[in-house]
């Protein structure tokens, strides 16, 4: 059972399902049009260069399913990814950012 906590996000094309089990306080939502959502990522160096390693994997237009705090998979298409940024947070830490985008599976 997975944490409601946290996001899964699974490859669902090619011959195997990779998942990536990603904590909630690192992901930020946000809808670019409808169908279409940008996913941005921010956590410590080594957390992030995991994620990014996950999503450089896909191809354009593979599919995979998120669920989001245990409700369900939703699927998408894996439509890009951005690459890593390094920034400061409000505390002046360094913290590590990049966006992937998803199309929904209609």
């Amino acid at each position: 059972m997975v944490s409601d906590e946290v996001i899964v996000f699974t490859k669902t094309g090619g011959s195997n399902d990779d998942s990536l089990v990603v904590e909630e306080k690192y992901v930020k939502f946000q809808t670019v049009r409808a169908g279409a959502n940008s996913i941005n990522f921010s956590a410590p160096n080594e957390i992030i260069n995991n994620i990014h390693l996950f999503f450089e994997s896909f191809n354009d237009l593979e599919p995979l399913t998120m669920n989001i705090e245990n409700s369900g998979d939703i699927k998408y298409y894996f439509r890009g990814l951005t690459d890593i940024r390094k920034e400061k947070d409000e505390n002046g830490y360094e913290i590590y950012s990049f966006t992937v985008t998803l199309q929904e599976l209609q």
